[in-house]
């Protein structure tokens, strides 16, 4: 017949290929499967970066929210303080003072002064504040309001 089989086959018969041909490629495969020294130290110096970022903005955040507790705080020591040392009608602005008390919340302190009527309208100005350590130094909130001098006497036109 033509020189042809009478079997057909789809693919030529190879030789499967032995241990001693796939040498090479595995030893090629070992050397690679591990990374540099180089690689190694760039990924931990990218990661070290991002990680000092992360910290800093952790710190951040947590002083912003002590210092909003602080405040809110000092808002409630105002609150607190204008309940037990309360205004009424009286006939000295001596008794608005409050010279410092810290009984009211820990770590703050409460007081009140009342500058004189300097431009004689009748009207004196009353500083409450409350003040608290913070960071070494003091931090305060203040509240600024008019109080009427009972002893002022209208000059009549």
């Amino acid at each position: 017949m033509n020189g042809y089989s009478s079997v057909l086959t789809p693919f030529p018969a190879r030789k499967s290929p032995g241990p001693e041909s796939r040498l090479p490629a595995l030893r090629a495969l070992r050397r690679r499967a591990g990374l540099t020294l180089v690689e190694v130290l760039l990924a931990v110096a990218i990661l070290g970066s991002g990680l000092a970022v992360l910290l800093t903005a952790a710190s951040r955040c947590l002083a912003v929210m002590r210092r909003a507790r602080d405040y809110q705080t000092a808002q409630w020591v105002l609150t607190l303080g204008e309940a037990a040392h309360f205004t009424t009608e009286t006939n000295s602005l001596d008794s608005f003072e409050v010279a410092g008390d810290s009984s009211l919340v820990p770590g703050f302190t409460f007081s009140r002064e009342v500058d004189p009527d300097d431009d004689e309208d009748g009207l004196c100005v009353m500083r409450t504040k409350v003040t608290w350590a913070d960071r070494g130094g003091e931090a305060f909130e203040e509240v600024v309001s008019f109080v009427r001098d009972p002893d002022f006497k209208e000059k009549k036109r």
